[in-house]
C-alpha cells in the first residue's frame, strides 16, 4: 500500500524541480572506466543502453571506499573518492569542481548520501585503526560534525548500499549481514538488525523507494526452473525479514562489479542494478516485475550509479482526514509534540525498539487520535492500532 502522506510530499518536491528531472529521467549517471587508468563522469541512456562520457576525471584509479549521490535541486552529482569530492554537472557543460574535506591523512569518508533538508552529506569517517564515526558534512562550509561514534572495529563491505530517508530522518546502511538505521538529527543508533534471507538466498543492493518508504534490494538464489535468479525484494529494518515483491525474476546481472551500486527512479517507480559486462536490470518498485533486462551490448561498467530523483524534503499542513483511508500513516514524521493517528480503532499500543510497551497520553476526536509525544524519549517506535502497525520517529 502506498503511504499517501509520503507520496504527497514526494509529488510536491518533484513538481518543484521538474525542469532538470524531466531531461534526466531517461538516464542513469555514474563513473565510467572505459579503459585502464581512465575515469569519466558518464550517462547511461536507458532507451539505447549507450554510455556517454560527459567529463574526464583527474584520477587514474578507484578506491573501494568511493561512493556517489545526487543533489537534484541544484543539479549536481556528488562523487567522493575517499579523499576528495568531485561536484559534477549532468549536462556536461560546467567544469568539475574538486573539494578536499578536512579529514586527516589516512582517513576517508564512505557511503555518502545527500540530504536535501540540510544540504549536507551523511556518511562514515573511517580513520583506521583509531576511530569510526558517523558524521554530517556541510558542503558549503566544508565542515564536519560528528554525530555518532561507532566501534573502531567496524568493518565496511565493498559496495555496501546506503540511503537516506529525509522524511523519517533515517540513514540506512548495509552493515555486512545487518541493516543499520541512524537518526541523522539526534545522532542515535535506531537499529542494527540481522537480515533474514529466504532459504538459500542472499540479499543486497539496498536503496529506498520514497513513495512507500520500503527498503528495496535484490535476492540472489536458485530459481525453481533451474539455474539462478535475482528477485526485487524488500527488507523490514525492524525485523530483518527479506521478502520477494513478486515471483518474477531475472537470470541476468546475478554478479556485479563491487562498486556498481543500485538506485531508484523515484518518478517512474523503477529499481535499477547493474551486473558484469555492462548488464542492467530494472524492476517495478511496486510489483517487482522486471521491466528492463539488457545484456545485449557488453560494455565497460558504470560505478556509483544514481538517478536524478531525490526523496522529498518538506512538510505539509495536516490533511483533511476525510480524504484519507484508515491505513494512512501517522503524521507528522518525525513528531516533536503531537502525533496524529488517522484511525478510530482503540486501543493504540506503543512499543520501543526493544519491544517494551510505553504509555503515551492520547486525546480522541471524531476524526483522529491525537498522541502527546512531548515527553516521549527521542527515537523510533512501533505504533499499533487495530490491524495497522506503523513505525514512527519522535524527536
Amino acid at each position: 500500500m502506498l503511504h499517501r502522506l509520503r507520496h504527497l510530499v514526494l509529488l510536491l518536491t518533484l513538481f518543484s524541480a521538474v525542469h532538470g528531472r524531466a531531461q534526466w529521467g531517461g538516464s542513469l549517471y555514474g563513473i565510467h572506466n572505459p579503459t585502464s587508468g581512465m575515469f569519466a563522469f558518464a550517462a547511461l541512456d536507458l532507451s539505447t543502453m549507450a554510455i556517454t562520457d560527459l567529463d574526464t576525471l583527474p584520477m587514474n584509479q578507484m578506491s573501494s571506499m568511493t561512493s556517489g549521490t545526487v543533489d537534484a535541486a541544484l543539479e549536481r552529482f556528488l562523487f567522493y573518492t575517499g579523499t576528495n569530492i568531485f561536484i559534477l554537472d549532468p549536462y556536461g557543460l560546467l567544469p568539475t569542481t574538486v573539494v578536499a574535506p578536512p579529514i586527516g591523512p589516512g582517513a576517508y569518508l564512505c557511503n555518502i548520501e545527500y540530504d536535501p533538508c540540510t544540504a549536507s552529506l551523511y556518511g562514515f569517517v573511517n580513520d583506521p585503526p583509531d576511530s569510526v564515526v558517523f558524521a554530517r558534512y556541510h558542503i558549503a562550509t566544508n565542515t564536519f560534525q560528528t554525530l555518532l561514534t561507532m566501534p573502531n572495529t567496524m568493518s565496511f563491505m565493498m559496495g555496501a548500499g546506503s540511503y537516506i530517508d529525509p522524511i523519517t530522518r533515517v540513514y540506512g546502511f548495509e552493515n555486512i549481514n545487518n541493516i543499520m538505521g541512524i537518526d541523522v538529527d539526534l545522532g542515535t543508533l535506531l537499529y542494527d538488525t540481522p537480515m533474514i534471507d529466504p532459504p538459500g538466498e542472499s540479499f543486497g543492493h539496498i536503496s529506498l523507494d520514497c513513495s512507500t518508504g520500503q527498503v528495496l534490494g535484490t535476492s540472489f538464489g536458485a530459481a525453481s526452473e533451474g539455474g539462478d535468479g535475482k528477485w526485487v525484494s524488500t527488507v523490514d529494518p525492524l525485523t530483518g525479514i527479506v521478502t520477494h515483491l513478486s515471483s518474477t525474476h531475472t537470470p541476468n546481472a546475478l554478479m556485479k562489479p563491487a562498486m556498481t551500486g543500485s538506485c531508484v527512479d523515484q518518478v517512474n517507480g523503477v529499481f535499477y542494478w547493474g551486473g558484469v559486462n555492462g548488464a542492467w536490470v530494472g524492476g517495478n518498485t511496486t510489483t517487482g516485475n522486471i521491466v528492463l533486462d539488457d545484456v545485449s551490448t557488453p560494455a565497460t561498467p558504470l560505478f556509483c550509479v544514481n538517478h536524478f530523483s531525490n526523496c522529498a524534503c518538506g512538510s505539509l499542513d495536516l490533511p483533511d482526514v476525510s480524504s484519507l483511508d484508515p491505513a494512512s500513516p501517522p503524521y507528522p514524521i518525525p513528531a516533536t509534540d503531537v502525533l496524529y493517528i488517522f484511525s478510530r480503532t482503540q486501543p493504540v499500543q506503543w512499543t520501543d525498539m526493544a519491544g517494551r510497551s510505553i504509555t503515551v497520553p492520547v486525546l480522541l476526536t471524531n476524526e483522529w487520535i491525537q498522541a502527546d509525544v512531548s515527553n516521549v524519549p527521542p527515537g523510533m517506535y512501533c505504533v499499533r492500532s487495530g490491524e495497522q502497525v506503523w513505525r514512527v520517529v519522535v524527536e
